[in-house]
């Protein structure tokens, strides 16, 4: 990804049960997660942790629009 595009969020889907892909799986979801931006793949900052819900899929919307590649 060359070109420069502005995030506002991310959309995390975890793990879903075995037997039904709609239902979130009971164990082995993450239950924190840091969002890291780069403008260069090689320097990182972190933005926003977050602390997640054992659901299938989570929103996560930084707390302002960052500029990354």
């Amino acid at each position: 990804m060359k070109q420069e595009k502005e995030l506002h969020g991310v959309l995390i889907r975890g793990r879903a049960d075995g037997s039904n892909p709609d239902i979130a799986k009971s164990t082995g979801n993450p239950m924190e997660v840091t969002i890291l931006i780069s403008q260069n793949g090689e320097t990182w900052t972190e933005t926003d942790s977050f602390q997640l819900t054992n659901d299938l899929e989570n929103t996560l919307y930084l707390s302002h629009s960052r500029k990354v590649r």
